[in-house]
């Protein structure tokens, strides 16, 4: 459907649309917000907190990267592919990835499933919540803001990004002992 809206629509009405109504724009950046938020948590983290093999469900790395390669759209890969530069945006796809690395890093810490922190993490419902909320706030607000003609370069903090990176640094690698199995 989004193929056919984008692609062949007759007249260009569902760019002419979304290009000429704000409403409309904030709908799709509602959607997209909720997508990623989604992915972090659902598509990534979580599948490797409940992973078939000891290993991964013990690693805090697999953890983070899961939520964060989960929501990045493989734009990192895309750029990393692109060997005839057929126009893939690296800045958007740093950017992504960044989204989503402090999406995940946030999740993890909210939800403390290894007891790292030592603290009792929230339920992984509430944990969505919360990263959902974080999604569309850093998505579809600042869709709002550029819309009425806003600067939102100050929107996107880069030290969130690295407090996010250097807190990764410190954790332990493994966490719990891990079974010895035939599968492992």
């Amino acid at each position: 459907l989004a193929y056919w809206l984008v692609w062949a629509c007759p007249k260009d009405a569902f760019y002419k649309a979304h290009e000429g109504s704000i409403v409309v724009q904030l709908f799709f950046a509602t959607g997209a917000a909720l997508s990623a938020g989604h992915a972090v948590t659902s598509w990534g983290a979580d599948k490797a907190l409940n992973a078939m093999h000891a290993k991964p469900r013990s690693a805090v790395f697999t953890t983070l990267m899961a939520g964060a390669f989960g929501a990045s759209g493989g734009g990192l890969s895309v750029v990393a592919l692109d060997v005839w530069d057929e126009g893939a945006d690296p800045d958007r796809a740093y950017g992504a990835f960044l989204f989503a690395a402090v999406g995940s890093t946030g999740y993890y810490l909210l939800r403390d499933p290894h007891g790292v922190l030592g603290l009792s993490g929230l339920a992984a419902p509430d944990a969505r919540l919360v990263v959902g909320a974080y999604s569309l706030l850093s998505s579809a607000v600042p869709k709002i803001y550029a819309a009425l003609g806003a600067d939102v370069s100050a929107a996107t903090p880069p030290r969130l990004v690295e407090a996010s990176v250097r807190f990764c640094l410190r954790l332990p690698a493994r966490v719990g002992t891990a079974g010895k199995s035939k599968d492992d």
